[in-house]
């Protein structure tokens, strides 16, 4: 069972190629990450953090990333673009996390809404600047996610 759950992301990005074969990768690693996300695997942790951070920016910025249940996973986000050797989207996300008090975005959701409602009128406008900074692309995500993807496959089903 384990090598037959290996093989399908392997098969996808044997026969696809490019941002198709990242989108056919979410879509195997998200549906299980948001039913029960200790089922995935260091690798396919990786690549869901990177999507959900992906989804929340374009869907309402780096405030609607921080303020939703998604922005108790800063730590594993940061460490999944280190995983990917992303340049460009880290200094993005580290300079979000930098507008928190001594940069510490609290798991908490509850503790952290409380400190986004502290520092909100300082931090949305460089939020904004930051989100149109990440929707530039001037890194190819979508790149580095395959080239992790390809050279962790054995991590993943």
């Amino acid at each position: 069972m384990e090598l037959f759950k290996r093989h399908k992301v392997k098969k996808i990005i044997e026969k696809i190629s490019g941002e198709e074969a990242v989108i056919e990768v979410n879509q195997v690693v998200s549906g299980i990450f948001y039913r029960n996300k200790s089922l995935l695997s260091y690798e396919e942790l990786t690549i869901a953090y990177l999507e959900q951070l992906e989804v929340n920016i374009h869907s309402g910025g780096f405030y609607y990333f921080f303020w939703n249940q998604c922005g108790g996973s800063v730590a594993e986000t940061l460490q999944a673009l280190k995983d990917i050797k992303s340049v460009e989207y880290l200094r993005i996300f580290e300079d979000a996390i930098g507008l928190f008090p001594r940069a510490n975005v609290p798991k908490n959701i509850d503790i952290r809404q409380n400190a986004i409602k502290r520092i909100e009128d300082e931090a949305i406008e460089s939020w904004k600047k930051l989100d149109e900074e990440f929707s530039r692309y001037e890194e190819n995500l979508r790149g580095l996610i395959l080239e992790y993807i390809t050279e962790n496959v054995d991590g993943f089903r």
